[in-house]
């Protein structure tokens, strides 16, 4: 399994629990963003559940690359703030 591409298909496995939690949330029509460490299977998941979705969903998909620019984490820690 490659580790520079994410996992699709067959590759794509033991993420089910995550997938079928995410899938509930779009459907209660909650808001979600998945973050976490890099290479941990944050696109493989996003790209799973737009395979399971698709028919019935638009999925956006937009890549935040890692910054140094401090407006933009002050941007994104206000965007992740609960009321």
């Amino acid at each position: 399994m490659s580790l520079e591409t994410p996992a699709r298909g067959e590759k794509f496995f033991d993420r089910d629990e995550e997938v079928r939690l995410i899938s509930s949330y779009i459907a209660r029509g909650e808001h979600v963003i998945v973050v976490g460490l890099r290479k941990v299977g944050k696109t493989s998941i996003l790209f799973r559940l737009a395979d399971v979705l698709a028919e019935d969903h638009l999925i956006l998909y937009y890549y935040v690359p890692e910054t140094k620019n401090l407006r933009f984490y002050a941007a994104y820690a206000f965007l992740l703030r609960s009321d």
